[in-house]
């Protein structure tokens, strides 16, 4: 038994017994693994393990506001890079591919309705973004991998350390971009990195010249 949760019944028939079993430690802070033995005779033997491990730091922004591809105030770009949160406009961004994480964007027509959108240079956005600087034009194109979850505002404010942000991430329901953004949803994301991450979304306002304001905590 794990935290209560039985494992393995079996019967077997040899003075020895290996079993092999691999899993991920759950978010708690200190888990009991108990084993019972009992023979042909009904007498039982048990036992019991302790596993504790620690988890990681990791770092808050409490608030970044990005601007859609027609916002000429907030810059849309961002680079989790280097323990900071830096944003770009798309020229910026252009000149430091290596270092962008997610961008920014609204889409709402007949074959798309995507509405407020985080993505990626690597997630193959076209037809968004313009000129010589565009993300489709990119050399380098990291790709982030966003999961939408089920945590509510008030536990992702309660997150101190990377062991939600780890069980969060599922990598059977990744998508290359997070769309229809609405106040309150809760994502874990997979950076190129390879660090995980959350984010809430704070607020989202307009369209092609809108906002979009989210917190994010990150592996450190």
């Amino acid at each position: 038994f794990a935290n209560g949760q039985q494992m393995l019944d079996s019967t077997i028939n040899t003075a020895a017994f290996t079993f092999d079993f691999y899993t991920v430690k759950t978010i708690l802070d200190k888990e009991v693994w108990k084993f019972v033995t009992t023979d042909i005779a009904g007498n039982s033997k048990t036992d019991s393990i302790v596993i504790t491990g620690s988890f990681g730091e990791i770092l808050t922004y409490n608030s970044k506001t990005l601007g859609a591809q027609s916002n000429t105030t907030e810059k849309g770009f961002i680079s989790f890079r280097n323990s900071t949160a830096t944003q770009y406009t798309q020229d910026e961004a252009f000149n430091h591919q290596a270092d962008i994480d997610m961008f920014c964007f609204y889409e709402n027509t007949a074959t798309s309705v995507n509405m407020m959108t985080l993505a990626a240079p690597g997630s193959n956005i076209k037809g968004i973004f313009t000129g010589a600087t565009s993300p489709e034009l990119f050399t380098v194109k990291n790709v982030t991998f966003f999961v939408k979850t089920t945590l509510t505002a008030a536990q992702f404010d309660a997150v101190t350390n990377d062991a939600v942000i780890r069980a969060s991430f599922d990598p059977t329901k990744q998508f290359k971009k997070a769309k229809l953004l609405t106040a309150g949803d809760v994502y874990s994301f997979k950076l190129q990195s390879g660090k995980y991450g959350l984010l809430k979304v704070i607020a989202v306002a307009g369209a092609e010249s809108g906002t979009l304001q989210i917190a994010v905590k990150i592996q450190k």
